[in-house]
């Protein structure tokens, strides 16, 4: 799609060279080549021509953007018009024609708004001049040069054809309305409804319009005004619309930041109700936006071949049903610039999440003082607590949002490793400080995500019990004997929720050693503080889901924590200290 695109602006712009230099050998070739260049494109990939009507390539300039939207709604017009395609270039070539002979004019009183007399007049004389250009040239199209003698009135039949005349010089109006800045800029649907009410003194005259002015004013409500198009939202956000429900209440869209588009987003629904104003021909990135729309198409796919596949793909489903949205990635960016103002500010567009942070607030003061100042809020939890506390929370509400049979004591399960893992490091003031709470809860969704373990999760029947000669995984714990689908969700969640590299690497690390551990004949590799408290949340966790209330000796944990015993207290009274501070519930509760 791209390099499709990016080749119908390279002919757009060539076919500008051919009209700013008054070239009139090869004038119809190159017309020729830009309009079958675009019928492919445009047939193949129809979400571009919202792109190029409703917004501006930065690449290219204004004359190259002129011609391209201008031959891309005279397109639009004779589609919805049913008017067949071989036809309907010769209309879109007509049309261009008329715009090639009032260039110079026109140009001018871009420059100078005093030239605006001169434009008026070439438009008067346009028709004529046009029909003169098509036979000294000469045009090869005879449907586009008898389109021409009609418009000037020399043609015996000039009376025929009227509505076929109509479009050639409709289009031209509304792109001159749409997007020259005569008179400011507005969407085509606007221009439409706007040359339909009251006929301009920019315009070319339009013989016929009242005769067909209500087949032309179902026009606006069919023409892709709203698709393709960069609004603003009442929260000050920008989007990109890629197309209407049916009902038009419901949009499907990215959201961004206030200020720019963010590659990092993914497509989601967007209540037009949400929709405080459409920003017609703003200046964008195409590639950045046409990426966007890849990026969807293959998610798109993705989703396809999961309900296809439901057996082999049904986890895909789960992680998205867990994965960060927009919101988070806004904030997330704000953290991580470690500017509290800014945070602050981009807060306020979203209260659920400021009320989250005032939450936590209140309750870790040391006098369990009501925080309502999200200013205070930030500056209370400090630069190292702020992301994962963000982070963990907003995972939390993704994570029991989640209804589904059995899904209430998953969701126990889940908070009971990531507590564990949370008091290791409570309790010995090692390893990294609040991120345990937060890498615990993305191991067990990720694992949750999987049908098997989440079916095994979901029951209340004791689990695989702890031995003293080897370390399960919380994989082999569920009854799951591979770890790749795990690791690779894992990971995939950690990305999503834009967690730091250093603590995707403790993931990463973690998935190491399960990997050796596999082999028996491998001897344990030294492994980090960090990933041993994931292996001994997991043995804790296996002992408090069964209901153990002394824990048993492991020859292989005890070996791993040999280097480590200035850091780490006696397990069995860290196993009883972390059990005064959870609430068990055994498969007898």
């Amino acid at each position: 799609m791209l390099s499709s695109y990016n080749q119908l602006c390279e002919l757009a712009s060539s076919c500008h060279k051919v009209f700013v230099k008054r070239t009139e050998l090869g004038f119809e070739e190159q017309l020729d080549e830009l309009l079958k260049k675009m019928d492919v494109v445009l047939t193949t990939h129809p979400q571009l021509t919202g792109l190029i009507l409703n917004t501006s390539n930065k690449d290219m300039h204004f004359i190259a953007l002129f011609i391209l939207k201008h031959a891309c709604f005279c397109r639009s017009l004779c589609i919805n018009s049913k008017v067949v395609t071989e036809h309907g270039n010769s209309i879109i070539k007509a049309s261009l024609l008329l715009l090639y002979v009032v260039l110079p004019e026109f140009i001018a009183a871009k420059k100078d708004h005093k030239q605006l007399s001169k434009f008026k007049k070439a438009l008067l004389h346009c028709p004529q001049a046009s029909f003169q250009l098509a036979k000294r040239i000469p045009l090869a199209d005879n449907n586009s040069l008898k389109l021409l003698s009609q418009l000037s009135n020399v043609n015996t039949y000039s009376k025929a054809n009227s509505k076929i005349q109509l479009l050639a010089v409709t289009a031209l109006n509304c792109s001159i309305t749409a997007f020259s800045g005569l008179k400011g800029k507005v969407t085509y649907n606007s221009a439409l409804s706007r040359l339909l009410a009251i006929q301009d003194d920019l315009h070319l005259i339009q013989p016929n319009l009242q005769t067909y002015k209500t087949e032309f004013s179902l026009l606006c409500k069919s023409s892709v005004d709203f698709n393709g198009a960069l609004v603003r939202l009442k929260n000050q956000n920008l989007a990109y619309i890629l197309s209407q429900s049916p009902d038009k209440q419901i949009c499907s869209g990215f959201e961004f930041g206030q200020t720019s588009i963010d590659e990092n987003v993914e497509c989601s629904e967007i209540d037009t109700n949400n929709v405080r104003s459409v920003l017609p021909h703003q200046t964008l990135d195409h590639n950045k936006i046409i990426r966007l729309i890849l990026n969807q198409q293959a998610l798109e796919q993705t989703n396809a071949k999961s309900k296809a596949k439901p057996k082999a793909t049904e986890s895909h489903v789960g992680i998205y049903r867990y994965s960060a949205n927009h919101s988070w990635k806004v904030i997330s960016q704000s953290v991580l610039r470690d500017n509290n103002k800014v945070l602050g500010k981009v807060l306020l567009n979203y209260p659920d999440q400021s009320q989250l942070l005032l939450n936590f607030a209140t309750i870790h003061n040391r006098k369990q003082l009501q925080v309502t100042d999200v200013s205070h809020a930030i500056a209370m939890l400090g630069k190292v607590q702020l992301f994962p506390t963000l982070c963990n929370d907003n995972i939390k509400v993704k994570q029991h949002s989640v209804k589904q049979m059995g899904s209430d004591v998953v969701n126990y399960k889940i908070d009971l490793f990531s507590h564990i893992l949370s008091q290791l490091h409570h309790q010995t003031l090692n390893g990294l400080p609040k991120y345990h709470e937060l890498i615990g809860r993305i191991l067990m969704i990720a694992l949750m995500t999987i049908p098997k373990v989440a079916y095994a999760a979901s029951t209340p029947a004791c689990l695989v019990k702890a031995n003293e000669n080897d370390v399960k995984s919380l994989a082999e714990i569920f009854g799951l004997n591979t770890f790749d689908n795990w690791k690779k969700i894992s990971l995939i969640l950690s990305k999503s929720w834009l967690l730091p590299e250093a603590y995707i690497q403790v993931i990463e690390q973690y998935f190491n050693f399960l990997e050796i551990n596999k082999d028996k004949a491998n001897e344990h590799k030294n492994i980090n503080i960090n990933t041993l408290f994931i292996i001994i949340a997991t043995y804790f966790f296996q002992h408090f889901i069964n209901g153990e209330n002394k824990l048993h000796p492991n020859k292989t944990i005890k070996n791993l924590m040999s280097e480590f015993k200035s850091k780490v207290p006696n397990l069995e009274n860290l196993y009883l200290t972390i059990g005064q501070t959870t609430t068990i519930f055994t498969p007898l509760s």
